[in-house]
């Protein structure tokens, strides 16, 4: 299935008639203000989808214990389900991305898909920020005025 069509189904499944690709080719959903999903077709190859998403920014202090912790969840998908922690070159941002077949997707999969790498995107999101203990993101964190997003 392609993207666009993936994503006007999903939009239609979460009251969001008008979801689509902007200019640029990307979707942003905002799930609360700390988390933004990035989705866009590969440029490469036009059966894939990328998400992504910010998840931390490395910090001026404490850069190797930093780059320990997201090379360690990164460790053969395990703290990530599947999903890559990544530094951007340019902006010192660690970004979790993940890479789906659109060819067999259809908007369930999709759906289930979005759901897992929020859930690990605001974990890692928790994880990252300087001088706090690691606790689990609840779904009493969600932001009612974005009511129209998949709630997790």
């Amino acid at each position: 299935m392609k993207l666009q069509d993936l994503l006007a189904d999903l939009g239609a499944n979460i009251g969001l008639a008008n979801l689509r690709l902007d200019s640029h080719g990307v979707c942003r959903l905002a799930f609360d203000a700390q988390t933004h999903v990035d989705l866009e077709a590969d440029t490469d190859d036009e059966n894939t989808l990328i998400m992504h998403s910010v998840v931390g920014v490395t910090p001026h202090e404490g850069v190797l214990a930093f780059y320990q912790k997201v090379l360690a969840g990164n460790y053969l998908g395990r703290e990530t389900e599947g999903a890559i922690l990544a530094l951007d070159p340019g902006t010192g941002e660690v970004v979790l991305s993940q890479r789906i077949g659109t060819h067999k997707c259809d908007v369930e999969f999709l759906a289930q898909k979005l759901t897992s790498f929020v859930r690990v995107a605001r974990d890692w999101q928790q994880r990252l920020v300087p001088n706090q203990h690691h606790e689990e993101t609840t779904s009493d964190d969600f932001d009612p005025r974005l009511s129209g997003m998949i709630r997790i």
